[in-house]
């Protein structure tokens, strides 16, 4: 009977375990450079006896969401990281792991065009003893900095002064480099607080999308392309297929810029998006001799991935 209690207790301390860490997962804010594009005004060149160069110690590497990959500069002073969120994110901290090698004084700024930058904080990096000792053994300094709320898509941070590196007794200047660097900020606008899109329902009225013609030997001979949307939708209209007209664009075909005759094969595809609800995704491809094959689906909020259309 103890036997069966013992390992009672065990899965249950198991169960526990497993909900803790699935709600610390859920809690956790969401690094909003994970996986982003960086750039870097320079990258640390191969050396004989250096560990650097333009793919090892690349920019990307410090958003890349791994800790043992890292980005690190040429020896000079003022190189600075820069990631790119993707458009406009709330944003009001930054945590930096610096590599031995690191800014003893840096800028942190952001810019919502990539060409103008706004300061969020000066940051002077004064490490006590410990915290130097620890550094030496592990080669990593963690160290966060919070600022007022803003919006941003560009966060960038400047080397001011580097700090020295002391090795066999002897201090000396490389260049500045970060193991990792996250963004974290406030829910965005339109979106939960897993940083996915908030959609509530379906566009209304939802889009109708026709299209009319005539099928012939080589494919179909059209006469009408057409999308009823609210005015505040965004319409996409891709043609993929040698009788596409030169660069079909969005409303490019509703225009009348379509060739009398779409040739078998040529795949022609709809997308009415509005933010906050589910779009239309319609797919057309031409035949030879048959009717147009068509796909209908839905669209999540601002997505261009179609999914299964949510029951009515």
């Amino acid at each position: 009977m103890r036997f069966f209690h013992s390992v009672i207790t065990a899965f249950l301390v198991l169960v526990w375990l497993a909900t803790a860490a699935a709600a610390a997962m859920a809690q956790a804010p969401e690094d909003k450079a994970l996986g982003r594009p960086a750039i870097a005004s320079s990258v640390e060149p191969a050396r004989e006896g250096g560990l650097c160069s333009e793919v090892l110690c690349a920019p990307g590497n410090a958003s890349d969401g791994r800790d043992d990959t890292r980005w690190s500069s040429a020896f000079s002073d003022t190189a600075w990281w820069q990631v790119d969120l993707g458009r406009a994110r709330q944003v009001d901290s930054i945590a930096l792991t610096w590599h031995v090698a690191r800014a003893q004084r840096y800028r942190i700024a952001t810019s919502l065009d990539g060409a103008d930058f706004v300061p969020a904080a000066n940051v002077t990096l004064s490490l006590s003893p410990g915290q130097l000792a620890e550094l030496a053994a592990s080669e990593r300094h963690t160290e966060t900095t919070r600022f007022g709320a803003r919006s941003a898509r560009y966060v960038r941070v400047t080397s001011l002064e580097r700090a020295p590196v002391f090795r066999d007794g002897t201090a000396w200047l490389a260049g500045v480099s970060l193991w990792t660097a996250s963004v974290f900020g406030p829910v965005d606008d339109g979106q939960s607080a897993t940083g996915l899109e908030v959609v509530s329902g379906m566009i209304r009225p939802f889009p109708v999308v026709r299209i009319k013609g005539r099928v012939t030997p080589d494919g179909v001979d059209l006469d009408l392309l057409s999308v009823k949307a609210p005015a505040d939708a965004t319409i996409r209209v891709r043609c993929r297929g040698r009788s596409c007209p030169p660069r079909a664009r969005r409303r490019a075909l509703l225009k009348g810029k379509l060739p009398r005759v779409l040739a078998a094969g040529t795949v022609v595809t709809v997308l009415v998006t509005r933010p906050g609800n589910y779009g239309k995704y319609t797919r057309f491809v031409i035949r030879r001799g048959r009717a147009p094959a068509r796909t209908d689906r839905c669209l999540r909020g601002s997505s261009r991935r179609p999914v299964s259309c949510p029951a009515a």
